[in-house]
């Protein structure tokens, strides 16, 4: 049985960045990942709402609605979603914020591709352990 493809938001405002880590990760990934970019932060609140999403992976800082609030909506639709942050500019209160509201990571910019490939591949091993274990949890309680 062949599993479905690890559907991955990317939001960045930025449309050289948004390139380079779309080529990034799809030649690091290819067909195992389903990405789906986004450079207008209402639009990628929008499709947070319409459906599933894996992992997140999105500029803290971003025109309209940030990068927190994506980060939220998407653990109140999906708490086993991973999510990664992105920043130039960290602040501690605002990293500190993601971590609370369930970021799973954050990358410093210019981010490094070889990071962002490892932190994305660790995602995507945490959510299939998630799946697993809810998934053997819900076979037990039908049992």
């Amino acid at each position: 049985m062949q599993t479905a493809a690890t559907n991955l938001l990317l939001v960045e405002d930025d449309p050289l960045q948004m390139r380079i880590y779309k080529h990034t990760l799809l030649r690091a990934f290819g067909a195992e990942i389903e990405l789906e970019c986004f450079s207008d932060s209402d639009e990628a609140l929008a499709r947070i709402r319409r459906g599933h999403v894996d992992i997140l992976l999105t500029d803290l800082q971003l025109p309209g609605v940030g990068g927190l609030r994506l980060l939220q909506e998407l653990k109140t639709r999906n708490r086993s979603a991973q999510a990664l942050m992105m920043t130039a500019t960290s602040t501690s209160s605002s990293l500190l914020e993601a971590l609370d509201i369930g970021a799973v990571d954050y990358l410093l910019k210019p981010i490094d591709h070889e990071l962002l490939v490892r932190l994305v591949r660790q995602a995507e091993e945490r959510l299939l352990r998630w799946r697993a274990a809810l998934a053997g949890t819900l076979a037990i309680s039908r049992g």
